[in-house]
């Protein structure tokens, strides 16, 4: 049988999977999205494109990395030293462009990514920034949700008494309220929910038990068209071990998968890095999960669990945030380690009606589902084809490639407006392309984006172009 053959039969297959274990329609995907990249015609910063970073816990060949983003090819088209392990193929942007975040949710879409998960710290935390941003652009290409992976462990960083159980309490409580004043604001249809209950997932490592307890006992303002918030832990850091899910199984509502096990030691032929993951463990580590969420959900101490599929992962770009090094490769011995985790919960997952898909965009740790110049659009056609099937709709590859054309000629747009061209027309053009890409409608979107190319390319032809040298001291 071949290739193309296995493949389609393996997908009826699913269906009737499907067919027999009832309507999926209720079913979401969630990507974790991070917002901590910058470039310098933007922002003047290039954020986390450059790092210098030390994994003092490691023993691998090469621990300290030093990432310039500022140096650049000599025909100024590639960023040379750039902190990620692989290249975005729209290069170097900023998660505080908002034509990039309003790409980020058309990609999602086209992928059947149903909303996003912003990694998110509190009120005052640059990230609360393009929460907003998103919160907004979300309302133009509804049905589109935004929650937040609230990761604690940086609001224990911002707190000026990092054991004072107090303020931290304090802290955790106002943000939560702020959350649920702001983010989970008048309709579920915009976020994360389970009916009227709005799922704050938490990323942990901040809030310690008894603090949490704490914040809980106070209690928080519900708003009248919302039920109390439902909280979703991560795995990894509540219920990986026994002791974790024995102390915060009674206060937290649900967890969440996030990416694979990566905790073998590595042999020789693999000195970059100190601990790595392969097909065995991450399929593993999904039943782990899995045995977890479904046995909780069955005795009613959980209200829900949710899995996850992780493309890969490699923390050098990040110098594994200063501790040790991990991989977990895309293709382990010629199969594709995303493919198998989503054949994982095609086949076997009936009890949760959340995935979450960690990364859509963190580069320095390689998780990205976003286009790559080593993978192109590989994860992005990946995730559209299974999400369809685990949710029981229909699948076709049209659109996937449509948000990054669309983001490339806006950009085209914003220059020639620079240049003093008059451009009114041609981005009234643009605007109703992603118009007709966030609805789905993609043989419209792409004449639409044909006819802007056909446009801007007469208008760049039209450019004059004056060469001057300048004495640099």
């Amino acid at each position: 049988m071949s290739g193309a053959n296995a493949l389609s039969a393996f997908l009826m297959f699913t269906i009737l999977i499907q067919s027999l274990n009832g309507n999926h329609g209720n079913r979401k995907v969630y990507a974790d999205l991070t917002t901590n990249r910058l470039t310098r015609e933007h922002d003047g910063s290039n954020g986390l494109w450059s790092l210098h970073g030390i994994a003092h816990a490691s023993h691998a060949t090469k621990t300290e990395f030093i990432f310039n983003a500022d140096l650049l090819s000599e025909d100024g088209r590639n960023h040379l030293s750039i902190a990620s392990m692989v290249y975005p193929m729209l290069g170097l942007t900023s998660d505080l462009d908002e034509d990039y975040l309003e790409y980020l949710i058309l990609q999602a879409k086209t992928a059947k990514i149903d909303g996003f998960l912003v990694e998110w710290g509190f009120r005052e935390h640059p990230s609360n920034i393009a929460l907003e941003k998103l919160i907004s652009l979300a309302e133009k290409h509804r049905p589109f949700e935004i929650g937040v992976n609230w990761c604690d462990h940086w609001l224990l960083q911002f707190l000026t008494q990092k054991n004072a159980t107090d303020q931290m309490v304090s802290e955790f409580h106002r943000n939560a309220q702020y959350l649920l004043d702001t983010v989970f604001f008048m309709s579920s249809k915009k976020f994360p929910s389970i009916d009227l209950h709005p799922l704050i997932f938490l990323f942990g490592g901040g809030i310690t038990v008894e603090q949490f307890r704490e914040v809980l006992s106070l209690g928080l303002k519900i708003p009248y068209w919302l039920d109390r918030p439902l909280w979703v832990g991560n795995y990894l850091n509540f219920a990986q071990t026994t002791e974790l899910w024995t102390e915060w199984r009674p206060l937290i509502d649900g967890i969440f998968g996030w990416i694979p096990s990566r905790k073998r030691a590595v042999p020789p032929s693999m000195p970059q890095w100190d601990f790595y993951g392969n097909l065995d463990d991450t399929i593993q580590y999904q039943r782990n999960v899995s045995s977890l969420g479904e046995g909780c959900v069955k005795n009613r101490s959980c209200h829900l669990w949710c899995g996850s599929v992780s493309p890969g992962f490699d923390n050098r770009g990040c110098a594994g945030w200063g501790g040790t090094l991990k991989y977990l490769p895309r293709k382990w011995q010629g199969t594709s380690l995303y493919n198998a985790q989503w054949k994982y919960h095609v086949l076997n997952n009936s009890s949760a009606n959340m995935l979450i898909l960690p990364t859509m965009n963190d580069y320095g740790e390689a998780s990205v589902l976003l286009p790559t110049k080593q993978y192109g659009f590989e994860a992005l056609y990946t995730t559209k084809l299974f999400a369809s099937f685990w949710k029981g709709s229909q699948s076709d590859s049209a659109g996937v490639t449509l948000p990054t054309w669309w983001f490339s000629l806006k950009k085209n747009v914003a220059f020639l407006n620079q240049t003093g061209v008059n451009v009114t027309n041609v981005a009234a053009m643009i605007e109703n392309c992603s118009t007709y890409i966030g609805r789905g409608s993609y043989a419209t979107a792409a004449n639409c984006l044909e006819a802007v190319q056909l446009l801007t390319d007469t208008l760049f032809n039209n450019l004059s172009v004056d060469d001057f040298t300048l004495k640099v001291p």
